[in-house]
């Protein structure tokens, strides 16, 4: 999940949920209330306003390259506006989110992980998050979004992933390590089109600018000129030809949804309240394909011009544009009786890109998690996962091939690997308190470095 879309989810009173994008009446599940029926009476007039402060002390205990503990921070302000309720616009809602991470990233300081501890690690500085427009229309079946989207607001959004710290759950941990995506924090040009096939099911596609940050990325063509965009505030809206477009559909099905807290309680024809039906276990399954139109260096030539080998080529061979396929898929597998959130979710995900010109060629989650594990806590989140990110063939072979021919002695990149155990506590109103503990292994993909224990404590405050 970006975490600009936190404040979104908030204002449903649940910082972990997946965030929607519609103005509605806030849920009481806020630090600072209604301020005295202010809140209910902005957001009857489709104004929401969103706000949350995100902060964690994390510390690599052994192995990585160096022991260490950090702080880091994210403020996070966001707007949406119901443009029915507030000026007569039918069908359209506008979205603003802005940034401030705060403080020292612990894969940078002493675990070098590819993946990324924390979800919330990003450099320093004040940035526009996301800016966008949506109209909806044929009776809510069509909705276009378009103006400066973050790809993971959307797109491989899962519920089930979203209790966990570190970055490889709730996106697919590849495709942003291959490809220059636009994910937090770094949103970009863009537009996507939904549409509701049916109550149960959906297709969406997107188009993105091909590099929202070149200088952070780095064009991935062979012999690319390096630049200077690093985008610092996110106001960079630059649309250059040679870094191609972000291409993505996705479609998914989803059954037995919990009801909307915030929707109107139900009633027949008499007018008498509507009695309850028995909800089966929730299921959402989803799956989907990119395509990024920009040329790529060969992952095995590149890996060979890296290390300086005696076998590499004086330009890596190019490829044509690079893909992936992906599928997730959320299971509820029991639900407490009574209730309509408590009870055990199971998750399971996936992406495969082609090895020839990506360093990784994998990447996997899997896991549960529970709602309301202990007597008497039932918003509690208690979250048991693991995740993958595997080094394509190609690259590994380009290492081996190297030591052969150099005498060196690189490691070979293999995988790396993250089990992480959580439990996300509400601790009062606005406020959850979250102890976190993760096994890396093979950090930065390879036997290089030692196996990581990392020991964290996440607060997340809805004002």
């Amino acid at each position: 999940m970006a975490l600009a879309s936190l404040a979104a989810a908030a204002v449903a009173g649940d910082p972990t949920a997946s965030p929607g994008s519609a103005a509605s009446a806030p849920a009481p599940d806020l630090l600072t209330g209604d301020w005295n029926g202010a809140r209910p009476w902005l957001a009857d007039h489709g104004v929401v306003p969103g706000l949350i402060y995100q902060g964690e002390v994390m510390g690599n205990t052994t192995g990585g390259f160096r022991r260490a503990t950090i702080y880091e921070g994210l403020v996070t302000l966001t707007l949406d506006l119901d443009l029915q309720k507030l000026v007569g616009w039918p069908g359209a809602k506008f979205h603003v989110s802005a940034l401030d991470p705060h403080g020292a990233g612990l894969t940078q300081k002493a675990l070098g992980d590819v993946g990324v501890v924390s979800s919330a690690d990003a450099y320093d500085g004040v940035r526009l998050d996301t800016l966008w427009l949506e109209q909806c229309f044929c009776n809510q079946r069509f909705s276009l979004r378009a103006g400066v989207l973050a790809l993971d607001d959307e797109f491989y959004q899962t519920a089930a992933e979203g209790v966990f710290v570190h970055a490889d759950f709730g996106w697919s941990s590849i495709l942003g390590l291959n490809v220059p995506l636009p994910t937090y924090p770094y949103a970009a040009l863009g537009a996507r089109l939904k549409m509701q096939t049916t109550s149960w099911s959906y297709v969406m596609l997107g188009v993105f600018d091909g590099n929202p940050a070149p200088a952070v990325f780095h064009d991935p063509s062979p012999n690319a000129v390096p630049s200077t965009d690093f985008n610092k505030h996110g106001t960079s809206f630059a649309l250059r030809r040679d870094e191609g477009a972000f291409l993505i559909a996705e479609g998914g099905v989803h059954f037995n949804d919990p009801p909307d807290p915030n929707a109107p309680p139900a009633s027949g024809a008499d007018g008498k309240k509507a009695v309850k039906a028995t909800r089966g276990l929730c299921t959402c399954v989803k799956a989907g394909v990119s395509y990024d139109t920009d040329t790529f260096s060969d992952s095995y030539d590149a890996a060979l011009i890296s290390l300086g080998s005696a076998n590499a080529p004086g330009r890596a061979r190019a490829r044509g544009g690079d893909w992936a396929v992906y599928a997730l898929a959320d299971q509820e597998l029991y639900r407490e009786p009574g209730t309509e959130t408590q009870g055990l979710c199971a998750f399971l995900h996936g992406t495969y890109m082609p090895p020839d010109r990506n360093a990784y060629d994998f990447s996997g989650e899997a896991g549960l998690n529970y709602t309301g594990l202990l007597p008497g806590r039932g918003d509690d989140v208690f979250g048991l996962g693991f995740a993958i990110i595997h080094a394509s063939s190609a690259n590994a072979a380009a290492v081996r091939d190297a030591n052969r021919a150099d005498g060196t002695h690189f490691a070979t990149p293999d995988f790396e690997g993250v089990l992480e155990a959580t439990y996300n506590v509400h601790a009062g109103r606005g406020i959850w308190i979250q102890p976190d503990v993760q096994l890396i292994l093979h950090p930065g993909a390879s036997s290089e470095r030692g196996n990581a224990l990392v020991v964290g404590l996440r607060t997340t405050i809805t004002f």
